[in-house]
């Protein structure tokens, strides 16, 4: 399974940083499609990046923190991945590659670098 939507999540209070740590940790353990990396925001301090399936997921990943752990959280609007074309040999080089993945909105490059944008898109048949 691999995370399409992107979210922040940062304890209310700095000092339950290492309750909210354990129960992240044990929540990840039955979910293993839940990506963690670390993350800090100049507003609301250190916390993590986290990866969801979908909005539902997120949803429920959260709820389980509340009623299981009583661990209240701050979390930020969700962010799908987005890619960019890189547009000059340079910063082809600095980057190591030609198209970089963005997940976290702080990091978007701005235009003049990027030839293009790329952004997820399903094409789906429904059948009634």
């Amino acid at each position: 399974a691999k995370p399409m939507v992107f979210a922040g999540m940062y304890p209310i209070d700095q000092s339950e940083y290492n309750n909210l740590k354990s129960a992240i940790e044990k929540l990840t353990i039955n979910d293993s499609s839940v990506t963690v990396h670390r993350d800090s925001s100049l507003a609301l301090g250190a916390g993590w990046r986290l990866g969801f399936l979908g909005l539902l997921h997120m949803e429920v990943f959260n709820q389980r923190l509340e009623q299981e752990y009583n661990a209240s959280v701050i979390l930020t609007t969700p962010t799908v991945p987005y890619k960019a074309v890189l547009s000059s040999a340079k910063l082809i080089k600095e980057y190591r590659e030609k198209e970089i993945t963005i997940i976290n909105p702080a990091q978007f490059p701005e235009k003049s670098k990027v030839t293009e944008y790329l952004e997820p898109v399903v094409l789906g048949t429904i059948i009634t």
